[in-house]
């Protein structure tokens, strides 16, 4: 366990000290990353290399080919030994949560060989129910049949699906099953094969007769597609939908006030558990923080968990993650990565609401094809650009979003392949902190804990030049920002520039580093005389 605790990362103050540079790591280049925060302007500056001052994280992940992964007791003891209060130190306990499927919801077939007449298929759904009427402590308990209509039914077959929800309504009236919005009765329609154009107008019709007969839900069950077979599990009802005709389903649902749904429902409760069990781990190694992803949740099974997480997690910085390169995916829309920047709003005021105080927005998603259809195979950046054009928000947006966070009292953590301009741009919109492994590090070969991966040709150690260098254009793209001096400020910015324009194999980036430290140095001096006039 780790003696040397620091203050949870929510505490760092970046509007004093600049944005925090979190680089990731499975234990092996630590010491690289600890020797270049030591070497840093501010620990000149400030006389320190204190990590609430220094604002250097070692974040703890197996970078596998598949994208982030946790990592186990061998690499936890590897970064503790070689930064233990000296940086700050995160994990990331999984982009994805443990999500198991919950039982589906007891069905009942209306139509085709294997039905029953009216009455009899009323009785079966009424047995259904009787559990859930008789409880032990005399309250009805919530529960929702589905009566199975075939693919592509008649005009009879729908006849009979009216008949049956007329004589259940009867057995509702002669108190045999609860009020109609504790003891629910929804819509099913199943295929063999994968969804395609030809049913969509199939299902259409069944949201409008769930509409007509005050059902509350249709669902839907199909074969998996691409990128759900892949991620062995996507969102909601995009597991058998694809997201644009997903889309206008579930906006025609809401229009008529009913849900759809997927047949099967992930339980939240073990992925809440499964999220602050490793978040348990972290915390009894002293971490200042750790990253929880999502996925596959919906957003309303994410409301759930994280209300749950934030709750259970104390003593850590527990970090959401909103993924940028998936979609978002609500009771009544999905949104596309191409308007990540709206979703990202909806899902801040969320966060927000459960006490949030930090979170991740990254573009991790490396399994092709990706779930979201915008550049599907091809992975996604975060920075936009005219240059980068697979990037998911540009500057202007993410400066609007620092903005929109802060008034909700949160901070945002930034990552996605961000390159030495971005980091120096990033600094300029004094954002609160990014994540950039990459553009810190090498290739060498595979390795220790990831030479399992059978798709992983080269795995990335962060170098002391690396760091040093993103670190450096970190600062000085915050110092642009807030320094008075203009003369300064030029003087920051050629001096970055440079630094930019050199990669860090480049025998040259020492020299052009040291000019960059100097004006560093006299900045934050400056800069911290301004704050405490």
């Amino acid at each position: 366990m780790n003696a040397d605790r620091l203050r949870p990362l929510e505490h760092y103050d970046a509007e004093r000290f600049g944005p925090i540079l979190g680089v990731s790591d499975v234990g092996t280049g630590v010491a690289e990353i600890v020797r270049a925060a030591d070497a840093s302007a501010k620990s000149t500056a400030a006389d320190t290399s204190a990590p609430d001052v220094v604002g250097v994280i070692v974040d703890g992940e197996r970078m596998t080919s598949g994208g982030e992964a946790p990592i186990g007791p061998d690499q936890y003891a590897a970064i503790i030994a070689a930064s233990a209060g000296r940086v700050y130190n995160t994990t990331n306990v999984s982009i994805r949560v443990s999500a198991r499927n919950d039982l589906p919801f007891p069905e009942v077939e209306v139509a085709g060989k294997q039905s029953k007449g009216v009455d009899a298929i009323a009785a079966e759904v009424t047995r259904l129910f009787s559990p859930f009427v008789q409880t032990p402590d005399g309250k009805p308990r919530p529960l929702l049949v589905r009566l199975v209509v075939p693919a592509g039914a008649d005009a009879s077959a729908l006849d009979t699906v009216r008949q049956v929800v007329a004589a259940i309504d009867t057995a509702r009236r002669d108190h045999k099953l609860g009020p109609a919005d504790v003891h629910r009765v929804g819509l099913l329609v199943m295929y063999d094969d994968r969804i395609d154009s030809a049913d969509f107008d199939f299902i259409k019709q069944l949201i409008t007769l769930a509409k007509d007969l005050h059902l509350p839900q249709v669902a839907v069950d199909g074969a998996l597609v691409p990128a759900a077979r892949a991620h062995m599990g996507v969102q909601g009802v995009l597991n058998v939908l694809p997201p644009d005709e997903a889309n206008q389903l579930l906006g025609y649902a809401t229009q008529c006030g009913v849900e759809l749904a997927p047949r099967y429902t992930y339980d939240e409760m073990s992925g809440a558990v499964g999220v602050w069990a490793e978040m348990s781990a972290a915390q009894h190694y002293g971490f200042a923080g750790a990253k929880y992803g999502l996925t596959p949740l919906t957003f309303a099974e994410q409301t759930n968990v994280v209300a749950a997480v934030q709750n259970w997690v104390t003593g850590l910085t527990a970090i959401p993650a909103f993924y940028a390169d998936t979609p978002f995916v609500s009771d009544t829309e999905i949104i596309l990565s191409d308007a990540a920047a709206n979703a990202l709003r909806i899902w801040l005021d969320m966060v927000a609401a459960h006490g949030t105080r930090v979170v991740l927005v990254d573009c991790p998603d490396r399994i092709l094809p990706r779930i979201d259809p915008e550049a599907r195979w091809s992975t996604r950046t975060l920075l936009h650009s005219s240059q980068t054009p697979n990037g998911v928000f540009t500057l202007a947006q993410i400066g609007e979003l620092h903005s929109y966070a802060k008034q909700l009292g949160i901070r945002i953590l930034w990552s996605g392949g961000i390159p030495a301009q971005g980091a120096f741009d990033l600094g300029r919109q004094q954002v609160f902190g990014i994540f950039s492994t990459s553009s810190t590090a090498h290739l060498v070969a595979v390795g220790g804990v990831l030479a399992s991966d059978p798709q992983l040709p080269a795995e990335d150690e962060p170098t002391f030049e690396g760091v040093r260098r993103i670190h450096a254009l970190l600062q000085a793209g915050f110092l642009c920002a807030v320094l008075n001096d203009s003369t300064l400020v030029d003087t920051i910015h050629a001096a970055a520039q440079s630094v930019i324009a050199t990669p860090p194999a480049d025998n040259t980036l020492p020299d052009l580093l040291a000019v960059l430290d100097t004006a560093l140095t006299t900045g934050w001096t400056t800069h911290w005389k301004a704050l405490d006039r």
